[in-house]
């Protein structure tokens, strides 16, 4: 797996949840929850990159939906490859696996 670009993903994912706020299903709270403050490190990259990381996510979801149902729990929902494998009903082996090429595959787009 490419480091950088795992690094990349993962402060995406930091992104989407500090910058667009989690929806946790009770909006009127939402003001509330932003006074409280976050636990989540703020993410290091810039709203143009998180942009172009998140339009290189959804076409690798549309491209393949196995390598998708992969790449967002790992990233975004912080399952691991056991919790992953476990719910697919696949083995770790092949979440890695797929992880990987999901990763080469947002690199590839990113390079375009």
């Amino acid at each position: 797996m490419d480091k950088d670009i795992a690094f990349l993903l993962e402060q995406w994912a930091r992104w989407c949840y500090v910058e667009r706020g989690v929806q946790l299903g009770l909006p009127h709270q939402t003001p509330f929850r932003r006074l409280l403050g976050s636990t989540v490190p703020s993410a290091c990259i810039s709203d143009p990159l998180a942009q172009a990381i998140d339009q290189a996510v959804a076409e690798v979801c549309q491209r393949n939906e196995k390598i998708g149902r992969v790449l967002v729990p790992y990233f975004l929902q912080g399952r691991t490859t056991v919790q992953i494998a476990k719910k697919q009903g696949v083995s770790r082996p092949t979440v890695s696996k797929r992880l990987a090429l999901g990763v080469s595959m947002v690199g590839e787009i990113l390079e375009r």
